[in-house]
């Protein structure tokens, strides 16, 4: 899962050097990539949230499985309301004005930067999150020692 989170990443940065460089064309077959690549490791999501929900009971002996769910669909619904908003928000810092018929060359700049720079950045930080996540080893330690015990 950690390498498609990976090249995911990658498609992700080249896709901001695209959109910098004005080349649409990258852009759009990176992106187009990004989702390819970033489609199988969403798959997983749901798997490794039941390794943790597994991992709650391999340690404890508690099993946690609908409030460890209930949680990750709550993450996900308020990262996607905060999603949203960082798209408004970026807007509101770069300085757009839907009232003015050209942008400022500033505002286009800042408009360009957070809607490829953001991605990247978020894209990074979800790789080196997610290459630190061990649950599934940690499971299959725990359920050896409980074969030997």
């Amino acid at each position: 899962m950690t390498v498609f989170f990976a090249i995911s990443a990658g498609f992700t940065i080249l896709a901001a050097i695209a959109g910098f460089m004005k080349s649409i064309p990258l852009l759009v077959a990176a992106i187009a990539l990004k989702f390819l690549t970033f489609a199988p490791s969403s798959g997983c999501s749901n798997p490794l949230i039941a390794e943790i929900a597994n991992n709650v009971y391999l340690k404890k002996c508690i099993r946690a499985e609908g409030v460890i769910f209930s949680c990750s669909s709550v993450g996900i619904k308020v990262g996607g309301g905060l999603a949203s908003a960082v798209g408004g928000w970026a807007l509101v810092l770069v300085g757009y004005d839907a009232t003015l018929a050209t942008q400022s060359q500033a505002t286009l700049t800042g408009i360009t930067a957070a809607y490829l720079v953001i991605p990247a950045i978020i894209s990074i930080v979800s790789t080196v999150i997610i290459s630190q996540v061990k649950v599934i080893e940690e499971n299959e330690k725990l359920r050896l020692t409980k074969k030997e015990a």
